[in-house]
């Protein structure tokens, strides 16, 4: 400002309160070509400890689901371009040269619904999901030699160091190693180890080598991550799923794979979930383990495509999950209303499809019947293997509900006999509903012994 006249529009202009303090700076800062703005306040919020400056360089410089590093794309001056699209909003500590927010305000001013002139704000989410993005990107590169050391411990004493230097230096000149032994030569006798000295100097890494800061962070971090995002784009799960291999950045444990199994699973990517049970070993059935109890669990969220995939690829013995206390997957799938779930578990042979529900005391059919969910209902119908024909309870149950749809599947099966006492029942219960259409059948399949085999069936029926 170089005149009276600028300076009392700007100060017409100051901000009447932090928050507008801290927009003002942020969208000037902005239209001065800020850049990188949304990513630095976005990494400084989501990042479960302070960023160094220089790992704040490399995240800055990943770009997102490219696998292959580049040192050229870092930043020069990392320095600058914090200042350039943060201003005084950001500090950095000297001493531990970390980049933080400069008050607490200005986080809470970030996450309580500011937006710039482009319309973008940030949230908590948004942020982690960005530093999740970043880190399995950085953690894909070809770069990181995560192997244990393969350099072995020699056992070299000092009192003998010497005369096996100069025999690897002067092989040839025996008169210079003999005249250099004597010179070298400890006047006392010193029985020490210096192998693991000398390893411990072989193992320091090369001056000259190129150096990751970024590693250190999500080494510790990276997992941690993406456990708090609700979900993952496809893209960037296949690259995570495929990091699950022993020995990457991200550790590699076999509780970081079937966390990585079950990340897959509730985001219902089925390209990364395929992907993971190529990784897996043949035949290992944790995989649809570890998901089964994620739907039991949650069976209305997580009983998804996922679980379908996993029926097709794993090997999994449901006897051994029926138990005592817990329900028939085959429960699961129907309150999910999964059809194509049911199907495939309908075609297993280690699925009771007869038990009941240990928490409602009802059979399958019945449960189907309740959820009105007319597809499952004739698949179970169709199924040979489930019990109508002793549980009159079925029809009656279906006649209650006024289940036009399951009334004629149940009388065009063929497979009730019902007593006269329980049909009786049914007469009447159709009766005092006052369900003309139902009332018509049930007279016109006890006349026919409950088979009405020519019965026209309409899914639209189903409602």
């Amino acid at each position: 400002m170089q005149t009276d006249e600028q300076i009392k529009k700007a100060l017409l202009n100051l901000p009447k309160d932090l928050p507008a303090m801290y927009a003002q700076i942020l969208d000037q800062l902005q239209k001065s070509g800020a850049t990188y703005q949304k990513r630095v306040l976005e990494l400084v919020v989501a990042s479960m400890r302070p960023l160094t400056v220089d790992e704040m360089r490399e995240a800055l410089s990943v770009t997102v689901g490219d696998t292959e590093w580049n040192p050229a794309t870092l930043l020069n001056d990392v320095h600058s371009a914090l200042t350039k699209n943060c201003g005084c909003l950001l500090v950095v500590d000297e001493e531990e040269t970390t980049v933080r927010l400069l008050h607490p305000s200005v986080e809470q001013f970030l996450l309580n619904g500011y937006r710039n002139s482009d319309g973008n704000g940030i949230t908590r989410e948004g942020a982690q999901t960005t530093m999740t993005d970043i880190i399995v990107t950085y953690a894909s590169y070809g770069v990181f030699d995560t192997q244990l050391s393969t350099i072995r411990v020699p056992q070299i004493h000092i009192e003998s160091a010497p005369s096996q230097i100069l025999a690897s230096t002067l092989a040839s000149a025996k008169g210079v190693q003999s005249f250099a032994l004597k010179l070298l030569k400890s006047r006392k006798g010193l029985n020490v180890d210096i192998g693991s000295a000398v390893t411990n100097v072989l193992a320091q890494p090369d001056p000259g080598a190129m150096v990751l800061h970024f590693h250190t962070y999500v080494r510790s971090y990276g997992l941690k991550h993406t456990y708090v995002i609700s979900e993952m784009t496809p893209h960037i799960a296949i690259l995570f799923v495929a990091l699950m291999k022993p020995n990457t950045i991200l550790t590699g444990k076999e509780s970081d794979r079937q966390t990585a199994l079950r990340r897959a699973f509730l985001d219902n990517n089925e390209d990364a979930l395929d992907l993971l049970l190529f990784l897996i070993d043949e035949g290992d059935n944790r995989p649809l383990s570890i998901c089964t109890k994620a739907f039991i669990s949650q069976p209305f969220n997580t009983f998804n495509d996922m679980t379908c995939l996993l029926l097709k690829a794993c090997s999994y013995d449901f006897h051994t999950l029926s138990s005592q206390d817990m329900d028939s997957p085959l429960f699961f799938a129907i309150w999910a209303r999964n059809a194509k779930a049911v199907e495939l578990l309908l075609a297993r042979d280690d699925v009771d499809i007869n038990q009941m529900s240990l928490v409602y005391g009802n059979a399958p059919l019945r449960e189907a019947i309740w959820y009105n969910s007319g597809v499952i209902i004739k698949s179970l119908i169709n199924e040979d293997r489930i019990d109508i024909v002793s549980k009159e309870e079925t029809l009656f149950w279906a006649v209650s509900y006024g289940n036009l749809y399951v009334v004629k599947l149940l009388l065009a099966s063929g497979r009730l006999d019902l007593s006269d006492n329980p049909a009786q029942v049914i007469l009447e219960l159709a009766n005092q509903l006052k369900n003309r259409k139902i009332l018509n059948l049930i007279k016109q399949a006890a006349e026919n012994r409950w088979h009405l085999p020519h019965l026209t069936i309409s899914d639209s029926e189903d409602e």
